[in-house]
């Protein structure tokens, strides 16, 4: 295959997302930001069944359990739910570790910005940010939240690609304070 063709973008089909108890957060991702659950969460057991042993063999020797939720966004990007329960699963320390290498945030679009973080941070979620405008005299704006279980959820007013195309190569977001 030419590397050309290989280029091409690729779609986002989901994100996974360990919580420390799925009823909570299916009903907090589903009646604070709208996502729609998919099908009923289900249990999965260490090489019981086709689930049980994909399971095992994702995760290792030492799996034993999970519960798992699938939901939906607008766009039809996912968000699969899981509670590890063997091994139990363990928060992360309170802290914004964004220079540890790996996934930290998710981001949500939703033009009534200052609605929906008033609605995370009523349904036990809380912002780690004012609301910023990304670009100096833009209308793009964002603001840093977090949901109940330590997860960062970033908020924008506007989609990536009306934020971010047809900017000239010197454009910088504004400072955010």
């Amino acid at each position: 295959m030419a590397l050309a063709a290989r280029r091409q973008p690729r779609r986002i089909t989901h994100i996974g997302l360990t919580v420390p108890a799925l009823g909570p957060a299916v009903r907090w991702y589903r009646d604070v930001l709208g996502f729609e659950l998919l099908a009923e969460p289900v249990t999965v057991r260490a090489r019981e069944g086709h689930a049980g042993k994909l399971a095992s063999s994702v995760f290792g020797p030492a799996f034993g359990e999970l519960r798992q939720a699938h939901l939906a966004a607008a766009n039809g990007v996912a968000l699969e739910l899981f509670e590890f329960r063997e091994p139990a699963g363990e928060s992360r320390p309170n802290d914004f570790a964004y220079w540890h290498h790996g996934w930290f945030h998710l981001c949500v679009v939703d033009q009534e910005i200052d609605a929906l973080c008033a609605v995370i941070e009523q349904a036990g979620g809380r912002r780690r940010t004012d609301i910023l405008t990304i670009f100096a005299g833009g209308p793009e704006r964002m603001c840093y939240c977090e949901d109940p279980f330590g997860n960062i959820i970033e908020v924008y007013t506007h989609t990536h690609e009306r934020t971010y195309a047809n900017r000239s190569p010197g454009s910088q977001p504004a400072p955010s304070r």
